[in-house]
């Protein structure tokens, strides 16, 4: 494996061979930490905790993610709001951790906020006020914030 799977990768891995194909049950292992995603459930952020346990085997491994994988599946409701704790710690995880695809489903991204200003700036001051830093003492908050500023310029340039 040449670089280690993004969050996204890992979740939509189908089967054993999917994640053999994607490299070494070790370097799977250390993609979930590296990408965060052990350190973000280790924050506290969930409602469940997750532990990869067992012996190192690819079908263990493949369970893990599918248990992952089976928490993060987006629905067209409020998706993902019974895995967190808070709004705040949807928001402060999809911009801190999640790839893009994720992150734009758990922050409610529609393509009318690239052509609407007003609607931008709205949704971008409904996340602002859940994640301010001085407001949230999640972890990464001002990390969050910074980069939902990025993603709001990003919006509104021309």
């Amino acid at each position: 494996m040449n670089s280690l799977p993004t969050f996204d990768q890992l979740l939509a891995v189908e089967n054993e061979k999917a994640l053999k194909d994607l490299g070494k049950i070790k370097d799977g292992k250390r993609a979930i930490g590296v990408n965060g995603i052990r350190k973000i459930l280790y924050q506290g952020l969930f409602i469940e905790s997750f532990k990869l346990k067992g012996r190192n085997s690819y079908a263990n491994l493949f369970n893990y993610i599918q248990k992952l994988a089976n928490k993060f599946n987006i629905s067209d409701d409020d998706p993902h709001d019974g895995l967190f704790k808070s709004r705040a710690a949807k928001y402060v995880f999809a911009l801190t951790q999640a790839d893009t695809q994720l992150r734009r489903s758990l922050l409610g991204v529609e393509s009318n906020l690239y052509r609407d200003q007003e609607k931008a700036k709205s949704w971008r001051n409904n996340i602002a006020m859940l994640i301010h830093p001085d407001k949230c003492s999640i972890p990464d908050a001002h990390l969050a914030f910074d980069k939902l500023d990025e993603l709001y310029k990003s919006m509104t340039s021309e």
